[in-house]
């Protein structure tokens, strides 16, 4: 059985370390850091539902890295239709399964197929 208190201790310590860096009072760097201890001390609690939190702030570069740094990462998600080799034309779906924000070119390695 996991464990969905993490939610409410990482959520409030993100919002804060939001403010200190917005105001220049901590680096963006130092609050991955702090924020890296806390995810894998809650994670090391059986945190069950830290995949939301991290949704919930997936557009702050600073908590990506930290969850990124205990372990946790969001797949891309990009879909795309293409017709398939193996199954004569047929068109099926592939849904990119890289790291959110790769670099690299959409990647579906159930399908083997990559799309930029």
């Amino acid at each position: 059985m996991g464990w969905s208190g993490g939610n409410e201790i990482v959520d409030p310590v993100i919002g804060h370390l939001i403010q200190l860096v917005d105001r220049d009072h901590l680096l963006g760097s130092d609050a991955s850091a702090i924020l890296y201890q806390l995810v894998a001390a809650c994670r090391g609690r059986d945190w069950d539902t830290a995949e939301e939190v991290l949704g919930r702030w997936q557009d702050v570069g600073w908590v990506v890295d930290g969850f990124r740094m205990a372990g946790m990462t969001l797949q891309c998600g990009e879909e795309t239709s293409h017709p398939s080799t193996a199954l004569a034309g047929v068109t099926v779906w592939s849904v990119c399964d890289r790291v959110q924000h790769h670099l690299l070119p959409h990647r579906d390695s159930f399908t083997k197929h990559e799309w930029s």
